[in-house]
């Protein structure tokens, strides 16, 4: 548990965590975090920080309506030509509040792992978050009130932004939560220094293959560039090299929608006989299961598929 100097009732002979203590504050742009006097992080609103360099670790966090549509923009630049803003996919720059964004759907107890708690006793599931409750609630209390929450919660971000808003951004683009892991997924691999593509943003590696059709949240990211193509399972976080041909394989199963289109591509976008279609989808499937990852399952088409 994170709680300020002076506050009482934390911490006690009961106590089952760990308390660890702070002073001063975190939650306003440019407000900078000191852990340990070694670590420091620097908190800066969305639209400050596409402008700034990245000099440290960077917590980046909507905070009124402006940042909001300045990440739709950046977001609709990345699905519709693969240009992602470099902050936001440097390795030391987290963005914030991805909760309440609607990007961990639907509300659970597992989203309630972390809370906020205000001054006054407010139980939150993020700073900008719904009041859940108070200090004095169970949790069993505070997880009921979370599945209560209109829309499971979801655009309950800051009290400038509009929740209908959010949620309307959300349905128009039900991309967005796979756009969230892709920026994650670009940041690991950018530890090095490399640079990447992701499927479905601006392009597929497989040339001809829909870029309108949008994967289910959980289902694995492809990247790639002109010497390496990568798997990264966003439910483990694993990553997996994988070769030019069996990515492509890949990439049509996890788009396809069902194991007979994925085959019908295989044979139109890549030139393959069906026969040789059937069992070349067979083995990258197989290895995959064998890896513990699930690469097929239904794509969606959503209305008016250009956004």
């Amino acid at each position: 548990m994170i709680a300020p100097d002076g506050a009482e009732g934390v911490d006690g002979p009961d106590t089952a965590v760990t308390v660890v203590r702070y002073s001063g504050r975190f939650c306003e742009a440019g407000d900078e975090m000191l852990v340990e006097g070694a670590y420091a992080v620097e908190l800066q609103d969305y639209l400050a920080a596409a402008y700034l360099p990245v000099v440290g670790l960077t917590v980046v966090r909507i905070m009124n309506e402006a940042d909001w549509k300045a990440f739709l923009q950046d977001a609709d630049l990345a699905y519709d030509q693969g240009v992602f803003v470099e902050q936001l996919a440097h390795p030391s720059v987290l963005l914030a509040d991805k909760g309440p964004l609607g990007f961990l759907q639907p509300t659970t107890a597992g989203d309630l792992l972390r809370l906020h708690v205000t001054a006054d006793g407010e139980v939150r599931p993020s700073a900008g978050g719904a009041v859940l409750g108070t200090v004095a609630d169970s949790l069993a209390e505070l997880e009921e009130a979370a599945r209560q929450l209109p829309r499971g919660g979801v655009g309950d971000l800051h009290s400038a932004v509009s929740c209908d808003v959010v949620y309307d951004a959300l349905v128009e683009r039900p991309w967005l939560p796979r756009y969230i892991r892709a920026l994650e997924a670009l940041r690991a691999t950018r530890q090095d220094g490399s640079v990447h593509r992701v499927s479905g943003f601006g392009g597929r590696m497989v040339e001809g293959l829909d870029v309108g059709r949008v994967e289910p949240v959980e289902a694995p990211l492809l990247l790639w560039n002109e010497t390496e193509a990568l798997l990264n399972d966003t439910v483990s976080g694993r990553w997996f090299r994988l070769g030019c041909d069996a990515a492509r394989l890949v990439e049509l199963v996890v788009t396809a929608g069902s194991r007979s289109a994925a085959e019908g591509s295989a044979v139109a976008l890549l030139g393959m006989p069906v026969s040789v279609a059937r069992q070349a989808i067979d083995a990258v499937e197989a290895q995959c299961r064998h890896a513990g990852i699930r690469i097929g399952g239904p794509a969606v088409i959503p209305e008016g598929a250009g956004r």
